[in-house]
């Protein structure tokens, strides 16, 4: 169900008190997001993965859809004629899913749609009745920041367009937040779409919410 209520005041509240704890009101408006990333290598495989949610509908259509949390994990190199599995324990319940190639990106994804906040975790590969055991491990600085924060930072750094998709005391806008790694510093990408199709995008400082570039993107 897509969803917008009034947040007029609680966005002019963000904006006079940046840097407290509260909860960005941005944050209902976020369809994708990538809060953490991992990476772990064994003998034979090295992993990088992903965690958040995604939109259901996948449509950048200026709503907020309902979503799903996620975690992806992607194996590199070339095509196996083998199957590989990948299975992850989490609350005492195991979960496998197989990777499936993507001659795209020319990469292998495991996806798992379930909650995730684990910062290590064990995955099993099997391949060919042989089982390998690849550790997980965050990637983010310790002072990488929230989804909260860097949307304290977008809307201190960039408060009339915010205020732009404000309609009648509804934002209208759909959210993509994600955070990556890059020589061991983080950043985070942030793009608000429009139902125009346009985006506003942001590549940000991940420690301290600087914005370092941005750029309009057309559908």
């Amino acid at each position: 169900m897509k969803k917008f209520a009034s947040i007029a005041l609680a966005l002019a509240a963000a904006f006079t008190l940046a840097g407290c704890a509260k909860e960005n009101p941005l944050k209902p408006y976020v369809s994708e997001l990538t809060e953490n990333v991992y990476a772990g290598e064994s003998e034979n495989y090295a992993l990088r993965g992903r965690s958040g949610f995604f939109e259901t509908d996948g449509k950048p259509d200026g709503e907020a859809g309902e979503t799903r949390r996620l975690l992806a994990l992607t194996l590199r190199g070339e095509e196996r004629e083998e199957t590989v599995s990948a299975t992850v324990v989490v609350d005492g319940e195991a979960h496998t899913e197989n990777f499936v190639f993507n001659p795209v990106t020319f990469a292998y994804e495991a996806r798992f749609e379930m909650p995730f906040s684990q910062q290590t975790f064990d995955v099993i590969l099997r391949e060919n009745g042989r089982e390998e055991t690849v550790t997980m491990t965050s990637l983010l600085p310790e002072n990488t920041l929230s989804l909260d924060g860097v949307l304290d930072a977008l809307a201190a750094n960039r408060p009339e367009l915010v205020n732009s998709y404000m309609q009648n005391g509804v934002f209208c806008g759909e959210i993509a937040a994600k955070v990556n790694v890059r020589g061991e510093k983080a950043y985070w990408y942030v793009g608000i779409t429009g139902a125009s199709g346009r985006t506003h995008a942001f590549l940000m400082d991940g420690a301290s919410g600087e914005i370092l570039a941005a750029k309009d993107i057309f559908r």
